[in-house]
C-alpha cells in the first residue's frame, strides 16, 4: 500500500460531533519561507466544501492560490463537478475563462486583448487539420443581428457589409481589384 497524506475535518469536539457545512476548509498545503523579520505563507492549495452535504457525499473543489504574500489569492479552482475555473471561482462549463487567453504565444512577447482570445497560428473549426489562418468545416454566421437563423450547410452568413480586397465597405457587397 502507498502512503497518503490524509485532511480531515469536522465540527465540534470528540464527544459532540457534527459535520463540516459548506465553505468550510477541509485541508490545505502551504507554501511559505522565513523573510526578513516572520515567516510569510506565499500559495496554498485547498480542499473546501461547496454545495449540500449529504450523509456520504461531501462536494469538494479545490483552489489553488498562487501568491507573494497572505497565503495568495485564488487563481484557479476545480469543482467536484470536473468543471475547472481560471480567474474565476464560479465556473460553469467544463473550462471557464475569466480574462485574457493567448495560445500559441510565449513570453509575453504580444499584448493579448482585454478578456479576449488570441491565437498564433491555424485555426480549425470542425476539422482536425487546420492549413489556413482559419479554416471551417461546415457553416458560419458573422454578426449577430439575426440572432437564431442558421447559415446555410456549408455556406456563409453575414450580417453587415462585405469588402473583398477593400480597406473599407460602405455598400452590402464592395470587390476591389480584378
Amino acid at each position: 500500500r502507498q502512503p497518503i497524506l490524509g485532511f480531515f475535518k469536522g465540527r465540534g469536539n470528540a464527544v459532540n460531533r457534527s459535520v463540516v457545512l459548506n465553505g468550510d476548509i477541509l485541508g490545505s498545503i502551504t507554501f511559505g519561507c522565513i523573510a526578513t523579520a516572520a515567516n510569510v505563507t506565499t500559495a496554498g492549495i485547498s480542499g473546501i466544501v461547496n454545495g449540500t452535504v449529504g450523509s456520504a457525499t461531501i462536494p469538494t473543489d479545490l483552489v489553488f492560490q498562487p501568491g507573494t504574500s497572505g497565503g495568495g489569492t485564488e487563481r484557479m479552482r476545480l469543482t467536484s463537478a470536473g468543471n475547472l475555473g481560471i480567474g474565476t471561482s464560479l465556473p460553469n462549463a467544463t473550462l471557464s475563462i475569466q480574462g485574457n487567453v493567448g495560445i500559441g504565444f510565449t513570453g509575453g512577447s504580444s499584448s493579448l486583448p482585454s478578456n479576449g482570445l488570441a491565437v498564433s497560428g491555424n485555426v480549425g473549426i470542425g476539422i482536425t487539420t487546420a492549413n489556413s489562418t482559419l479554416s471551417v468545416a461546415g457553416s458560419a454566421h458573422i454578426g449577430g443581428i439575426r440572432q437564431g437563423i442558421a447559415a446555410p450547410t456549408n455556406g456563409l452568413f453575414v450580417d453587415g457589409n462585405v469588402g473583398i480586397g477593400a480597406t473599407t465597405s460602405n455598400n452590402i457587397l464592395d470587390v476591389w481589384g480584378n
